[in-house]
């Protein structure tokens, strides 16, 4: 955020301002790759978010199944349950995998995005910039343009693109970390299963404890 959030949306405006100043008939090429780029990016985010929320509930749970058969090792292996628990924690790695295959195709969809759409601008200033210069009347609307000034054009998509790089990065960092986010705030936002009696039994006169229809489950299942 300190370093590639603030300069890059600089270089895009620094370099949008530019070319415009140099021709901004066709600096307008730049503004219809905007709408296309921010639908498709919000496209991503809206797809790969979940996944990403979903896996790392996923973790919660690997990390409970890796607790669970460091704590009771010994109950695992007098009750020779190794090939269960190996199978429980394969399980659970399996998902963990799925969902992060899942994200990555998602997001690899960003990259092919910038590329496609600023060089596509490029193309088009290229077609268009070569047009203007030998025909100063280009579609019927007065173009005029020289080389030099077509080249700094080009210079200025390039360094477009570089920063839509940088940015499109930002935005893949902000997707894995609002699903991180919104799962520590469930974590510390989560209440226990265990509440005291408004009038609970503070002083206990002494330490007899007697049972009465007692019963155990492990979750919610059968007792």
């Amino acid at each position: 955020i300190i370093r590639i959030a603030v300069r890059s949306p600089a270089m895009v405006v620094f370099s949008l301002v530019s070319a415009f100043t140099i021709n901004p008939r066709l600096a307008l090429i730049f503004l219809c790759a905007v709408p296309i780029l921010g639908f498709g990016i919000g496209l991503i985010m809206f797809k790969a978010h979940p996944i990403f929320k979903r896996m790392f509930t996923r973790y919660d749970r690997l990390n409970q199944v890796v607790q669970e058969n460091l704590r009771g090792i010994r109950v695992v292996k007098a009750f020779v349950r190794e090939e269960e628990e190996t199978e429980k924690f394969n399980q659970v790695s399996s998902d963990i995998k799925n969902d992060s295959i899942s994200a990555e195709k998602i997001i690899s969809y960003n990259m092919p995005l910038m590329q496609m759409t600023v060089y596509g601008c490029t193309l088009l200033l290229c077609w268009l910039g070569a047009q203007a210069i030998i025909n100063y009347n280009l579609f019927g609307v007065g173009i005029e343009m020289g080389t030099g000034e077509l080249t700094a054009l080009l210079n200025y998509t390039m360094q477009i693109l570089m920063s839509l790089m940088g940015l499109s990065m930002i935005f893949l960092n902000i997707i894995m970390s609002r699903a991180s986010a919104e799962r520590v705030c469930e974590v510390l936002d989560e209440v226990a299963s265990i509440q005291s009696p408004e009038n609970a039994v503070s002083q206990i006169e002494n330490g007899d404890i007697e049972f009465r229809d007692v019963d155990f489950a492990y979750y919610e299942g059968k007792n």
